[in-house]
């Protein structure tokens, strides 16, 4: 006969393999479980909050370490990298080489584009003759 766990039973296991294996995606805590897929999910428990805290935990703890190793590296590309993820997305864009910005405003005004054949009809015929002198 097959035990029906708890929804307390099921959540206390989750956190535990998510802490056991250092998990990072909810996808992978069913697995870790002995639990397919769909029942997981049918059981609501990637709604769980303290499941997905643990989830975020594990990231967040990955990715401080990565770059607190980043920042003791001397490599250039990882340096670039940190940087990256530190700086401002203007000084990025510096560093990339891309994306050239002008800060325009209009006070509120509509922005009107002008182009040349706007004032063909204010030109006037002799203007136009001794353009051709």
């Amino acid at each position: 006969m097959t035990q029906h766990r708890t929804d307390d039973e099921l959540i206390a296991e989750a956190l535990r393999v998510i802490k056991d294996n250092k998990l990072f995606f909810i996808e992978d805590i069913s697995v870790y479980m002995g639990m397919c897929r769909e029942n997981f999910y049918r059981r609501g428990l990637h709604k769980v909050h303290n499941i997905k805290m643990a989830i975020l935990k594990n990231k967040t703890e990955a990715k401080q370490g990565l770059k607190a190793k980043w920042y003791k590296n001397d490599n250039a590309t990882t340096q670039i990298a940190l940087y990256k993820l530190l700086g401002s997305d203007k000084e990025c864009h510096r560093l990339n080489g891309s994306k050239q910005e002008v800060d325009v405003t209009s006070g509120g005004e509509k922005i009107v584009s002008i182009s040349p054949a706007m004032f063909v009809d204010t030109v006037k015929k002799e203007d136009i003759e001794k353009v051709e002198e």
